[in-house]
């Protein structure tokens, strides 16, 4: 389910998009825009994208109304809680620089 705020499985905090959002900084980050004006980040966790085994994807919509986030296997097709990784603490200390760099850059906001 799409809403303005949520949060990774596992992931205490919630997030939601951050007032006066920008297309371009979207894309300066990582982002792509689909074909319907969605915009996409869907990125490795891992010290080498190669031997990643997680992957972070979020979601917003072109209306900037809607986010979704969740870590997946790599095949994107199942949800992971990132609390219960085999290297968790490292794992979420670098999920977290992600959402630390989108917070800087005014793309999330702390809920």
């Amino acid at each position: 389910m799409e809403h303005l705020i949520d949060q990774v499985t596992g992931d205490k905090q919630s997030y939601k998009i951050a007032d006066g959002i920008k297309k371009y900084t979207l894309k300066d980050v990582g982002f792509v825009e689909t074909n319907n004006g969605n915009f996409v980040f869907d990125r490795p966790i891992g010290d080498s994208p190669y031997d990643a085994k997680f992957k972070l994807k979020i979601s917003i919509s072109k209306d900037f109304d809607k986010l979704k986030m969740s870590v997946t296997d790599m095949s994107g097709l199942t949800d992971i809680d990132i609390s219960k990784l085999k290297d968790s603490e490292k794992m979420v200390e670098l999920y977290q620089y992600i959402l630390d760099d989108f917070i800087n850059r005014e793309i999330l906001v702390k809920n």
